[in-house]
């Protein structure tokens, strides 16, 4: 068992990876070959991601923190740990390619 934890936990690590990797090469093109998404544009998708991103957060462990015990509530500081931890992966990055892209091509 531990050697499957293990292959799982390396695959995850080269899957962000990558992820980090396709960022860095992606943002230096951000308004150059045929995507004409421009920085003012960017800016706003980055806050409507971390706004989201906390909205959601915020809303479902409130929920949580309802059917708890109090004893077991989810704190106001490990709630902002949760919304910022979400913040640095690939998803954020690909959902926010893919809204460049639908707001760029119409």
């Amino acid at each position: 068992m531990p050697s499957v934890q293990h292959l799982y936990r390396m695959l995850a690590m080269l899957c962000e990876a990558l992820c980090f990797v396709y960022i860095g090469v992606a943002l230096p093109m951000l308004g150059s070959r045929g995507m004409k998404t421009s920085w003012p544009v960017a800016l706003v998708m980055v806050v409507l991601c971390v706004g989201a991103r906390g909205a959601s957060t915020f809303v479902c462990t409130h929920l949580i923190n309802y059917f708890r015990a109090p004893d077991k509530k989810i704190s106001p500081a490990a709630k902002l740990v949760i919304w910022m931890a979400g913040l640095r992966g690939g998803v954020a990055f690909a959902l926010a390619t893919a809204a460049a892209k639908i707001v760029t091509n119409g």
